[in-house]
């Protein structure tokens, strides 16, 4: 039966500047979906080749789904080499068809200076012969390097075939995952070999590792990976909380899909310091006593919602104050680039103390402590002695300040003169000294005493050197030790 084709593609009509573009920093490349129509009359076999213009067409692939009912129940088969597509339609009884029989979705790149030519994608050729009757034997349902996510049912128009070695016969299903030869051979022993697959497994995607645990203030990047196939996006930027779903796609169709959450980005933070009195204070030159101190932090988003609270120890590297400068300071903490200021107090430090005044007023009271036994005023005595044991503990403490050095010295001083102010014993003429003159007026007093007249009561005061209120000669020889002891 001779084919009539009156017309094979009956338009193609592309219009610069509809196809969006899928790459932008290569050349431009566009999809675009073409209906191929064929019309003829009654026949049982057509057979066409489409020559794809390599120029502007990189690749071309049947749409799923758009075959027209005019197929149902025939052998069709769509199989592509280098840049043809031959096609080839058998049935057991004549059929016609006056409109689209399939569509074909071509990717196309467009030359720089050639836009005028991207109407010419294809062209016809018409094979006088039917092409199995030729060149091969007919098959349907899979293509050469096809990779399929389902089951896929094979027809051949004649012979016997082969699937992985084993018998297969025309309108079988192929169900099992995994790669696939069949091998179709006619009667006059020409054969015909193909090879497909199926693959239902989902590609794995790999996320990598980021840190989704300590507050941020972004951007983050998050990066995936997949084992095979091509993702939606290899990474994304997250500037502010939310969700990302990377899609991957494989060969055969399969998808799958890993959600990225990110929750933990903040825009703002509230600082505050816990622990801490509410005004520091230290005296200059010292350390701030930081024991106890926490920084506590709310993070919060664009909205003002809390994203992440965090208490935090604070450290001397956290802190920045000037403690060498008396008055009030400002101080700040540091935490991840954020900052608390406060104020603190810086006390002036003592001067170093010194107690050269305080030595010399000891060492000058030495002399009346050995001598304290001739002086009669008990008062006076004892305010001298409280005095000078000040005066020493003063001096021996170390953390002593100058008040204090000041202070003891003075009244070790005071102590002392009126202690040399007071009456000795001994002292008998009272003329601040011990001398053989108190000797000999000891005596004359004492030759009174013998002719009936008692000595003064201020005689006595400075005669009686034993205290049994008399003057006697072992007061008379107390004063000559004294004496004695002086030279």
């Amino acid at each position: 039966m001779k084919i009539r084709i009156c017309s094979i593609i009956t338009a193609v009509a592309l219009l610069l500047g509809v196809f969006p573009a899928v790459g932008a920093a290569e050349s431009p490349v566009y999809t675009v979906d073409v209906p191929v129509s064929v019309d003829f009359g009654q026949a049982s076999g057509v057979n066409f080749t489409l020559q794809l213009n390599s120029l502007f067409v990189e690749a071309a692939e049947e749409i799923e789904g758009t075959r027209a009912p005019e197929l149902d129940g025939k052998l069709f088969a769509l199989f592509q080499k280098d840049d043809q597509i031959n096609v080839g339609i058998a049935s057991d009884t004549a059929f016609s068809c006056g409109g689209p029989l399939f569509s074909l979705r071509l990717t196309l790149r467009q030359p720089a200076g050639e836009e005028d030519e991207l109407y010419k994608l294809v062209k016809l050729k018409v094979d006088e012969e039917p092409a199995w009757q030729t060149d091969t034997i007919l098959l349907s349902g899979v293509r050469e390097g096809g990779v399929y996510n389902r089951p896929v049912s094979i027809a051949f128009n004649e012979g016997t075939a082969l699937l992985d070695g084993q018998p297969f016969a025309s309108g079988g299903t192929v169900d099992a995952e995994g790669e696939h030869n069949l091998q179709v051979t006619d009667p006059a022993g020409r054969i015909r070999s193909l090879s497909f697959s199926i693959d239902r497994t989902p590609p794995v995607i790999t996320i990598a590792d980021y840190d989704d645990t300590q507050p941020s203030r972004g951007p983050l990047t998050v990066e995936a990976s997949v084992n095979e196939g091509t993702l939606n996006e290899t990474s994304h930027t997250f500037t502010e909380n939310g969700t990302f779903d990377f899609i991957a796609t494989d060969a055969a169709g399969n998808q799958s899909v890993q959600s990225v959450v990110i929750t933990h980005l903040y825009t703002s933070a509230d600082l505050s310091l816990s622990g801490a009195p509410e005004t520091p204070t230290l005296a200059e030159g010292e350390l701030l006593d930081i024991d106890g101190w926490k920084l506590e932090i709310i993070y919060k988003d664009k909205n003002g919602a809390a994203v992440a609270r965090e208490s935090v120890p604070v450290t001397e590297d956290m802190l920045t104050y000037a403690a060498d400068t008396p008055g009030q300071q400002e101080a700040v903490i540091r935490w991840k680039g954020e900052e608390l200021r406060f104020t603190i107090l810086v006390e002036q430090a003592e001067p170093d103390c010194d107690k050269t005044a305080l030595g010399e007023a000891i060492l000058q009271a030495e002399p009346l402590y050995d001598a304290l036994d001739t002086y009669g005023e008990t008062a006076v005595k004892e305010a001298f002695l409280q005095a000078l044991e000040e005066a020493r503990k003063v001096y021996e403490n170390p953390e002593a300040t100058q008040t204090q050095a000041d202070e003891a010295a003075e009244a070790l001083q005071a102590a002392a003169a009126a202690l040399s102010a007071s009456f000795k014993k001994g002292d008998v003429n009272r003329d601040g000294s011990i001398s053989i003159q108190d000797v000999m007026m000891a005596c004359r007093i004492l030759a009174r005493n013998s002719t009936g007249q008692a000595p003064t009561d201020k005689e006595l005061e400075v005669g009686d050197m034993d205290g049994d209120n008399k003057i006697l000669i072992q007061d008379i020889m107390s004063i000559c030790r004294v004496l004695a002891r002086q030279g």
